[in-house]
């Protein structure tokens, strides 16, 4: 089996923009971005729940809080960076 890489990240990114994109075009409906992240981060919970426990942690759940709030600030913290990288590049 291959290793997740970022180009394997970025790509499941796309799908499931597309994925939230196509289920509003069908159902004739427009979830805003609040809402869409709301559901993203209920996905996101359950999923750091069984990373966690794949690694053998306990199921304290402050412990699970604190671990998923440190994973999420990483996470948005190179997020906004790509972003502000993006927006100097495309002003030059």
């Amino acid at each position: 089996m291959k290793d997740f890489s970022l180009v394997h990240e970025l790509t499941l990114v796309r799908e499931i923009m597309t994925t939230i994109e196509r289920y509003n075009c069908d159902h004739g409906i427009t979830a805003s971005p609040g809402v869409i992240r709301d559901t993203l981060l209920v996905v996101a919970g359950l999923l750091h729940r069984e990373a966690v426990s794949l690694e053998d942690h306990e199921g304290d759940p402050r412990q699970l809080q604190q671990t998923f709030s440190e994973v999420a600030g990483a996470r948005i913290e190179q997020v906004l960076e790509a972003s502000a990288g993006k927006g100097r590049s495309s002003q030059q």
